[in-house]
C-alpha cells in the first residue's frame, strides 16, 4: 500500500490491533465506522492465519481492510509496542499518533484536523 498516495486528498486512519487484544474489542467497532466515511488500512497484529483473521472478522462483522502481520514483523517496522495503535497520515506524513484507547470521537476529530 502506497500510504503517500492513498494519504494525497485525504488523510488516511492505520490502526494496528490483535484479535488477542482486549482494548481493541472496544476499539475495533470504532474503526469500523471509521471506515464507513475515511480511509482506513488495518494491520492485524500476530493474530493468527489469514482464515482464522477472517473467521474473526466475519464473526464481528468487521468490514474494515485488514494486512494480516501474524509474525508482526510491519509492526516492528513501524515501531508498535502497543495495541491499539492508531495513526492519521496526510500526504505521506504523520498527523497523530495514539497508543490505547480511542473513542470514536476523538478518532474523527484527528482526522478531521489532519
Amino acid at each position: 500500500i502506497d500510504l503517500k498516495e492513498l494519504s494525497k486528498d485525504e488523510p488516511v486512519l492505520i490502526y494496528f490491533w490483535g484479535s488477542w487484544c482486549g482494548v481493541c474489542n472496544f476499539v475495533s467497532p470504532a474503526v469500523n465506522t471509521m471506515a464507513k466515511h475515511f480511509n482506513v488500512v488495518t494491520v492485524a497484529l500476530r493474530s493468527g492465519e489469514q482464515t482464522k483473521v477472517q473467521a474473526y472478522l466475519t464473526h464481528h462483522e468487521y468490514q474494515f481492510p485488514v494486512i494480516n502481520d501474524p509474525q508482526a514483523n510491519l509492526g516492528g517496522q513501524w515501531g508498535i509496542s502497543v495495541t491499539p495503535t492508531l495513526m492519521v497520515v496526510k500526504n505521506g506524513e504523520l498527523k497523530h499518533y495514539t497508543a490505547g484507547f480511542t473513542t470514536l470521537p476523538g478518532m474523527w476529530w484527528r482526522m478531521l484536523m489532519a
